[in-house]
């Protein structure tokens, strides 16, 4: 017989408690649904990590495929004086010229803009006597030059200005892509919070105003994976200018399935502890069992108890 003084073995600890991190993956709608549990800052943390993946790889791409033109421009251009200054451009020659291509981006100069070039690459920049003429897939579009700009572009001072400014442009880009996932994602989070919320609620999903937000900041991440996936494939020329404005269309379609996705694994707020049946069978049973262990004892009218 166990001795009754002997102390109670200890409660046996769950042997994946140690694995339960909360929302750290948000690539599924239950890693969606759970970041509508989780911390702001645990969200902005994540948010950050993948903004700034995001805009590493759109500046490396932008890098690859960008770049290698300038620099070919740059070993084209004329030996004798050529600039940008007062608005105007001043070149030695009146020719159409294509001074650097690849299948992404195509730099020309055409002086008396006959446009006799056409367009050979996915984004054409011409330099004409006023303008810029960007030419692509929107069309074509006119950029003038600035009175205050001057830049060289001759041998020697076009390298120079090169140079100086080309990581410039890369900061630009980085920048540019990091302030705008940030800005985007977190002011549709603002916006459709109340609409998610009441979402949820009609299909009895338990989630707060401010959880719906950040629901709604996670959801854009798969959809930030799939057209940042789509800008390195198209930089490594995998894939087409086609190919890339499809990805951009489905990663738009990716953040609302996401969503949704993730609202319906939300935790049900029906599903509560809810007071005992009487009519369950189990419960019955176990009364039954509970009271037929009792024996009822007789009561004796003359104060003595039956033998």
């Amino acid at each position: 017989m166990a001795d009754a003084d002997q102390p109670p073995a200890p409660a046996v600890r769950p042997a994946r408690s140690w694995l339960q991190w909360g929302a750290w993956q948000p690539l599924t709608g239950g890693g969606v649904a759970a970041f509508g549990a989780a911390t702001a800052t645990r969200t902005v943390a994540f948010q950050l990590l993948f903004a700034l993946l995001a805009a590493v790889v759109v500046t490396w791409s932008a890098r690859r495929a960008w770049y290698p033109p300038f620099q070919t421009a740059l070993t084209q251009l004329p030996e004798r004086a050529a600039e940008i200054r007062a608005g105007r451009l001043f070149w030695p020659d009146t020719n159409a010229v294509t001074l650097g291509e690849n299948p992404q981006l195509a730099l020309a100069v055409d002086p008396t803009g006959t446009g006799e070039l056409g367009r050979s690459a996915d984004l054409q920049l011409e330099l004409r006597a006023k303008e810029i003429r960007f030419n692509g897939l929107f069309g074509e579009q006119f950029l003038p030059y600035p009175p205050q700009l001057q830049v060289s572009l001759d041998h020697t001072g076009g390298p120079a200005a090169w140079g100086a400014w080309n990581w410039v442009g890369l900061v630009f880009i980085g920048a540019a892509v990091l302030l705008s996932l940030l800005a985007v994602w977190w002011l549709t989070g603002i916006v459709l919070a109340p609409f998610v919320w009441l979402a949820a609620f009609i299909l009895r999903r338990e989630v707060t105003l401010g959880g719906a937000g950040r629901m709604i900041v996670t959801a854009w991440l798969p959809a930030g994976v799939v057209l940042v996936a789509g800008i390195l494939l198209y930089a490594l020329d995998w894939l087409r200018l086609t190919g890339l404005a499809f990805t951009t269309a489905a990663h738009l379609v990716v953040m609302p399935l996401w969503l949704v996705w993730g609202i319906f694994m939300l935790p049900d707020r029906t599903r509560k502890k809810s007071p005992k049946n009487p009519f369950n069978p189990e419960a019955t049973k176990s009364s039954t069992k509970l009271s037929s262990s009792k024996k009822p004892t007789k009561q004796n009218p003359f104060g003595k108890a039956d033998e």
